[in-house]
């Protein structure tokens, strides 16, 4: 009885003030944004990457590779523009009446590339570049946290369970 009375509970909160998945996405992403500027920047201004030297860790390696830029654009740029658009479609996902019936998929579409292609760069970095980047691997492991969160919340959509 203890759980239906909680759920009672919960149930008669406004939506606006339950922290949902929807919210955790949002602090992931937000965090991520703060990886991907300190990125963007120290590429931006050419700066050393604060890191953790020695073993497999090389920052400067990673982020000064021929695979840290393509097509001419530094992925640092590129995440950063994924991760604001990731942020702002989560912002405004209440607030649009298109975003509110599609922004789950296009999210998870999002996520589901920037995952795989932090994936490639991982590989890139270890098998050819023989370093890691911390801020990289921050980036990729918190990209892997959106896409399960933005994952629940499709299924939840899409399979009937409550959505988040």
């Amino acid at each position: 009885m203890a759980s239906t009375n909680s759920s009672q509970a919960l149930s008669g909160i406004p939506l606006v003030q339950r922290f949902t998945l929807r919210h955790l996405t949002l602090l992931i992403e937000f965090v991520n944004l703060f990886v991907n500027g300190y990125l963007t920047y120290t590429k931006a201004t050419s700066a050393s990457v604060v890191c953790i030297e020695g073993g497999a860790f090389n920052c400067d390696a990673v982020t000064n590779s021929i695979y840290s830029v393509i097509v001419g654009i530094p992925v640092a740029y590129l995440g950063l523009g994924l991760h604001i658009v990731v942020f702002l479609l989560l912002l405004l996902e209440p607030r649009i009446k298109f975003l509110r019936e599609y922004s789950v998929l296009t999210l998870f579409g999002i996520t589901l590339f920037g995952f795989a292609f932090h994936c490639y760069l991982t590989f890139a970095s270890i098998v050819w570049i023989q370093a890691l980047c911390i801020w990289c691997l921050s980036a990729h492991t918190l990209t892997g946290l959106s896409l399960i969160t933005t994952s629940v919340r499709l299924y939840r959509q899409y399979f009937g369970a409550r959505a988040a």
